[in-house]
């Protein structure tokens, strides 16, 4: 059995729900691969995913959710 890492709980303590979870993790997993084609890096066999990069920075807070809206 494999753990997914990090986990889903300590994810959300740093996100504050689920639902904030999967937008921040989502559009930084987005942000990562758009990255990626600019530069015209392309993933290898073995090497992590876009989403999971994004998981592991929420995790670390790395990446943080604003609750303040823009104008």
């Amino acid at each position: 059995m494999t753990m997914i890492q990090p986990p889903i709980d300590k994810l959300v303590k740093k996100a504050g729900n689920k639902y904030k979870v999967a937008a921040l993790t989502g559009k930084e997993a987005l942000r990562i691969q758009r990255k990626n084609i600019e530069n015209e890096i392309e993933l290898e066999p073995g090497q992590e995913k876009e989403i999971t990069k994004a998981a592991k920075l929420v995790a670390d807070g790395k990446v943080v959710i604003s609750d303040e809206t823009e104008d």
